[in-house]
């Protein structure tokens, strides 16, 4: 839209007499309240999606492990909602901790790679998570078949 409206103008957009400007106050207003969405959809995302991991959780204990689930996640590099949500997700899955756990040491040496934008980091941790599920199960299953 932008590049048809531009084309059939004859002075570039920004120099428009009928444009209008969003203060950095407002632009800050609109962020955190865009955040405040995202976090609380999440509770409700993780409320609905892991029942047994947060039955025992009121709202503002939720709530709290969300915000310092994306704060972590947020030091990663990790800045999309959906990589944010699947962050969420594995701390639901692995640990609240799987970052820094010894028992998921490999999701921490992921995220920790600094050549690696957030979302190849969650890719990464989604491939790894499910290699290592799928040894899992083959273990169990070989394991099964020598009773």
């Amino acid at each position: 839209m932008l590049k048809l409206f531009k084309q059939w103008r004859s002075e570039p957009i920004y120099n428009s007499p009928a444009m209008f400007v969003i203060s950095q106050r407002q632009l800050d207003a609109f962020s955190l309240s865009m955040r405040h969405q995202f976090e609380t959809r999440m509770v409700d995302h993780l409320r609905s999606g892991f029942p047994d991991n947060t039955y025992q959780m009121d709202e503002r204990t939720l709530s709290t492990l969300v915000v310092s689930g994306l704060v972590r996640a947020e030091s990663y590099g990790i800045e999309f909602e959906w990589d944010l949500q699947r962050f969420l997700e594995y701390m639901m899955v692995l640990s609240f901790d799987f970052d820094t756990a010894p028992g998921t040491a490999w999701a921490g040496e992921i995220l920790r790679r600094h050549e690696l934008s957030g979302s190849e980091k969650i890719t990464r941790i989604d491939t790894a998570y499910v290699f290592r599920h799928a040894k899992a199960r083959d273990k169990v299953r070989q394991a099964a078949r020598h009773r």
